[in-house]
């Protein structure tokens, strides 16, 4: 997620997100902006949910973002091994990040 605007300035069509499970508008309109050639306005949301991807990318793909769904209360299926469930430090950080985002209370 992190390079979504980088991939789309050197050709890339679209994007699998993980932030887009939270937040799909911002995405979208990201990408649709770099479409529309509205180049700053794509920049502008990149970098302003840049916190969110960083905290969602903070241990390995998927358990950040299982665990901020299940802090959302959306099923997300459990995680299977080899995988852990979030380690405290990086969950706390990502509650915080999720608050302020106001994505929880």
């Amino acid at each position: 997620d992190d390079q979504t605007l980088p991939m789309l300035a050197l050709g890339a069509k679209g994007l699998i997100s993980v932030v887009s499970n939270l937040v799909p508008e911002p995405m979208a309109e990201l990408t649709h902006s770099y479409f529309r050639g509205e180049i700053e306005k794509a920049q502008e949301i990149q970098l302003s949910y840049f916190p969110l991807m960083k905290a969602l990318f903070s241990q390995v793909n998927p358990i950040p973002i299982k665990a901020a769904m299940a802090e959302l209360e959306l099923d997300s299926g459990n995680l299977r091994r080899p995988l852990w469930t979030m380690d405290k430090k990086p969950l706390k950080e990502l509650q915080n990040t999720l608050a302020a985002f106001g994505l929880l209370p």
